[in-house]
């Protein structure tokens, strides 16, 4: 009942300024020989069409189709569509339902951000509702596809499109048993793809920290650990068993390596602090405590980092997206094919020295960043607006959003909730 309440009060708004309008713009916009129009329309796909006819009421009225649903094929409504999600902030596309949402910041499970509308709760849509669903998850982030989409928005389309990179920007600290797990997630936007880099930072709290508890977090979160691909069981520093006499494997270099399947390159780093004054205190008193075994006596430090390459999130069956959320690999295009081994990590490192240089060029840093935010904001949506109050809710001039939002309405009226 509420979506029918506010269907009715846009229509209501939609008809006054139609009919205040009516007499004011009596021939096209473009000012073109209705022949030609006809002709180029001819040769115009279908959704192209649609599109052109939105331009202003002369072609709205003569060329707009009475039943546009109906005559568009799947891949065309989903183009349609998502070119009407570039011209309101307040949309966007959802890939599960093929129809546009209101996209709102709300809070789930764990006080997790999420910005999905119904068709992510949507359990009776089974195959496309786990489309949605698919997310990167890890121990303090859960991104989903419609968050990613959002936050490329912003960057493609203007600041009003989307949440900033920011609210992907996490830091958490996670006492789990005897150990203490810090998470840092970092979000760039490197040739219009998004691009993640996450920091996990295990480690035991004094003589606690032992590599038989460490064992046990790394067994029972090791999907978390680099990717879905990888088993802590395979990872050689890794891959040992808590039972031999040293379970880890020491690494002190910087070497980067990469998935097979996904777009993700990572760096394992293991550490071992041995506590010597404490062993001496023990041999020379004698304490049960002596008894253990001495790597109980012993820290590990195990540091994970890893960078992701989401893709420019336009569809969840990229091959970025679709191999870093599922276990295999069914696109047609693998990592092989399109990235080479640490590419992901390199563009990564060029982009934060072209930050920094950018930084000492300009002598502003964060300031300077804020300032082109601040101007951001002003955008043709809000200049759009202005008008309208300042006109009396009569739209100025050009009625293109006019007749924007009357085709959202026809193609989307049972999902803008």
């Amino acid at each position: 009942m509420d979506h029918i309440c506010l269907r009715l009060r846009e229509l209501r708004f939609l008809v006054p300024a139609y009919r205040r309008r009516l007499s004011a713009q009596k021939r096209c916009t473009l000012n073109i020989p209705s022949e030609l129009v006809d002709m180029i329309l001819k040769h115009l796909p279908p959704e192209s069409a649609i599109a052109f006819a939105l331009t202003c009421r002369g072609l709205f009225f003569k060329h707009f189709p009475k039943s546009a649903a109906a005559q568009l094929s799947a891949p065309s409504r989903e183009t349609l569509l998502q070119w009407l999600e570039q011209d309101n902030p307040r949309l966007y596309f959802c890939h599960g339902c093929a129809c546009l949402h209101r996209w709102r910041a709300t809070l789930k499970y764990n006080c997790f951000k999420t910005y999905d509308g119904p068709c992510w709760w949507n359990r009776d849509r089974r195959d496309r509702g786990r489309v949605m669903r698919q997310c990167v998850s890890t121990l303090s982030l859960n991104l989903t596809y419609s968050w990613a989409r959002l936050v490329t928005n912003r960057y493609l389309y203007g600041a009003l499109h989307g949440p900033p990179l920011q609210d992907i920007e996490v830091t958490h600290r996670i006492p789990f048993c005897s150990e203490i797990v810090t998470t840092f997630w970092r979000a760039k936007i490197i040739g219009n793809n998004l691009y993640l880099r996450g920091t996990m930072v295990i480690q035991g709290d004094g003589e606690r920290g032992t590599a038989r508890s460490l064992r046990a977090f790394i067994r029972l979160f090791q999907d978390s650990l680099v990717c879905r691909h990888f088993k802590a069981s395979i990872i050689s520093e890794l891959g040992g068993d808590e039972e031999c006499s040293s379970p880890f494997r020491l690494t002190s270099g910087t070497k980067i390596r990469s998935s097979p399947v996904c777009f993700t390159d990572y760096y394992i780093r293991v550490a071992l602090r041995d506590f010597p004054t404490l062993s001496r205190i023990i041999r020379k008193f004698g304490s049960k405590l002596n008894q253990r075994r001495p790597s109980e006596r012993e820290e590990w430090s195990i540091e994970v980092i890893r960078w992701h390459n989401l893709g420019q999130c336009r569809s969840p069956h990229d091959p970025e997206w679709h191999n870093l959320v599922n276990r295999s690999s069914r696109t047609s295009r693998t990592r092989e094919d399109m990235c080479g081994a640490g590419m992901i990590h390199k563009l990564w490192r060029e982009a934060e020295v072209q930050e920094r240089e950018r930084e000492i060029e300009t002598g502003r840093g964060k300031r300077c960043e804020a300032g082109k935010l601040q101007k951001a904001q002003v955008t043709e949506w809000q200049l759009y607006k202005e008008n309208l109050e300042r006109d009396g809710g009569i739209i100025d001039q050009e009625p293109w959003y006019a007749w924007r939002r009357v085709g959202c309405l026809m193609y989307s009226l049972h999902t803008l909730d």
